[in-house]
């Protein structure tokens, strides 16, 4: 009594499209091999098989441009620059590139240092 097996595979479109974007088409072998148990009798020349598959990929859909078009560029750029600048004048009007300079009251003060018992010792102990 004759058995006959069929095997099913899916390749998405989007695979070929995407992952070879040069090629025409793509030729995919499948070779398939029949193990019985060595107990039951059978003519064992038709137990492997092989299959090429021709798969051309459809180029209308899914296909991926490598390169944005112009004005996509253009307008990330100006966009990037308009964050840049309004980040800048936030940060301007709240000061942050202020320089602080320490005053003379301050400058004065430097030349002490606070020693172990929290009092005011003048630096190379001059009083």
């Amino acid at each position: 009594m004759p058995a006959i097996i069929e095997v099913r595979a899916r390749l998405w479109n989007a695979t070929l499209a995407e992952d070879y974007l040069g090629v025409d088409y793509a030729e995919i072998y499948a070779k398939a091999r029949l193990e019985v148990d060595p107990d039951i009798s059978q003519d064992v020349s038709d137990d492997e098989v092989s299959v090429r598959t021709v798969a051309v990929p459809d180029k209308r859909r899914g296909s991926v441009d490598p390169f944005p078009e112009g004005w996509i560029v253009l307008a990330s750029v100006v966009a990037g620059l308009v964050v840049l600048v309004l980040l800048s004048g936030v940060l301007w009007k709240l000061g942050f590139f202020d320089r602080h300079l320490p005053s003379e009251e301050e400058d004065d003060d430097a030349d002490y240092m606070v020693s172990a018992h929290f009092e005011k010792v003048k630096l190379n102990g001059r009083p």
